[in-house]
């Protein structure tokens, strides 16, 4: 091979060369674009005092939404985090539940509850309940108006009432997974409970329980699971606007709006004509 055609063909070779390397850098540039990030959150240590769980429950920010608490993760928190987390004790030949409640070792007058299930060593289901949250919850976490506020638009809201307790039992449903149940204190108006006239104020000093599930399930799912779409209890647990006769957007709108406020149930008598059987 002559001098000249050695030039030319080393030319070429360092063409192509720089063409490859020109490829393959424009497609590493696209794939580093187009690659998510995702943010991981750190999970705490076990709280050991009332103070430990109201700092966790206002830690919990825009890296942590619902679904997500306390950093867990549905279908992504392993189990040997949450035993990590939970530190539970077996009993006997039981396995250790994995259940963390506040005052440790008082069920009955326990003010904090939270339970975990797993699947397929990964969360499956969260379950918070907070008793008298008016006597310590802290502001902007839980309280009904900031929930509201904060998640995306609710999917169903159910409503039912007891007279003999004078509760009345909020029962919200979203497509993101998220089951929260909100009991507030029942007013009864009139000379007779034939002739009462309820309602129920939206105050965190009226509210008596609060209690989230969540799991990787759509509304209904959530609903059917929780009992609310039962037979059994059609006629007792009806939808916000045939309670009510507001909508879904104007019940939220008017919490939200006015979170001093109170919201009106249809009366006694016009609940008995409806065929509520929930006295």
């Amino acid at each position: 091979m002559t001098l000249l055609y050695k030039f030319v063909f080393l030319i070429i070779l360092l063409g192509l060369l720089a063409g490859c390397d020109a490829i393959f850098g424009a497609n590493q540039q696209t794939l580093d674009i187009e690659t998510p990030i995702v943010t991981e959150v750190g999970l705490p240590s076990r709280p050991e005092t009332l103070a430990d769980i109201q700092e966790l429950l206002q830690s919990d920010g825009e890296d942590c939404q619902l679904p997500c608490f306390w950093g867990f993760r549905l279908g992504h928190s392993t189990e040997e985090e949450v035993f990590e987390f939970l530190q539970p004790q077996a009993i006997g030949s039981n396995e250790p539940e994995l259940i963390y409640y506040f005052p440790d070792g008082l069920v009955q007058d326990s003010i904090f509850w939270l339970g975990f299930s797993v699947q397929d060593n990964l969360l499956s289901r969260t379950i918070v309940v907070i008793d008298n949250p008016s006597e310590w919850l802290p502001d902007d976490t839980l309280q009904l108006q900031y929930l509201l506020s904060t998640l995306p638009p609710v999917t169903e809201v159910y409503l039912s009432i007891n007279i003999t307790t004078q509760r009345a039992f909020l029962t919200f449903a979203y497509d993101q997974g998220i089951l929260a149940r909100y009991v507030f204190d029942l007013h009864m108006e009139g000379p007779s409970t034939q002739e009462a006239e309820f309602s129920f104020c939206t105050l965190l000093s009226a509210n008596a329980i609060i209690r989230l599930e969540l799991r990787d399930a759509d509304a209904q799912s959530l609903l059917e699971g929780y009992g609310i779409l039962d037979e059994s209890v059609q006629d007792t647990v009806w939808t916000i606007d045939r309670m009510t006769g507001m909508s879904v957007e104007e019940f939220v709108s008017q919490v939200i709006d006015n979170p001093d406020g109170c919201v009106d149930i249809y009366s006694y008598q016009e609940l008995s004509e409806m065929g509520y059987g929930g006295f």
